[in-house]
């Protein structure tokens, strides 16, 4: 009887320590905030990678205090781009979670703005015209970034942001743009108007 009742009490316990399910829209997240080559795994897809299929990277923020890819998601549509980096509420802290548009290889269409099909699209979750990004949320946008430059050939030219507050469309005027440009590298992204 004793037996049992440890076994009962360690499988509750169990089922409280056990992280969420993925979001519906995500085909699988990244928790690892370990080395840069964890990151790798993210990228990895149903769908064969094309050599040049990729060209330009696009980031911005969600415009929003928290989300992950089911929250994010529009209707049927799903999550519009194709990594999402969580601020820890919602999903954890520098969490990647990976959207079906990725797995399957298909155009980002992430919401308030056009970016061409040959464009990788990256939200980090967080209202940067409010806020400012973590720190797990930049170290993770940085080992992306230089992750989808080394596996898809996109230089850190072209990189691309959106200097516009009050859209989702850009990053935001708290994102830290000239400390993490520094950070990362030397023209790592460009700024549009």
């Amino acid at each position: 009887m004793t037996f049992l009742s440890s076994l009962a009490g360690l499988s509750v316990l169990l089922m409280l320590l056990a992280p969420p399910p993925l979001a519906p829209d995500a085909s699988r997240t990244l928790f690892a905030t370990g080395a840069d080559d964890s990151v790798e795994q993210a990228l990895e897809s149903s769908v064969p990678i094309a050599p040049g299929r990729w060209r330009y990277v696009y980031v911005h923020h969600s415009r929003t205090e928290d989300g992950n890819a089911a929250a994010l998601a529009r209707d049927h549509l799903g999550l519009g781009d194709h990594f999402l980096i969580g601020n820890g509420r919602g999903c954890a802290d520098g969490e990647i979670q990976v959207s079906h548009r990725w797995d399957r290889q298909l155009p980002a269409a992430p919401a308030g703005a056009n970016v061409s099909a040959d464009c990788i699209s990256i939200c980090v979750v967080g209202d940067f015209d409010r806020s400012t990004p973590t720190s797990a949320q930049l170290k993770r946008l940085e080992q992306l970034i230089h992750a989808i430059g080394k596996r898809c050939g996109v230089p850190s030219d072209n990189v691309l942001a959106i200097d516009r507050s009050g859209s989702a469309a850009g990053l935001g005027r708290n994102f830290p743009a000239v400390r993490y440009l520094r950070m990362v590298a030397p023209q790592m992204m460009r700024r549009q108007r």
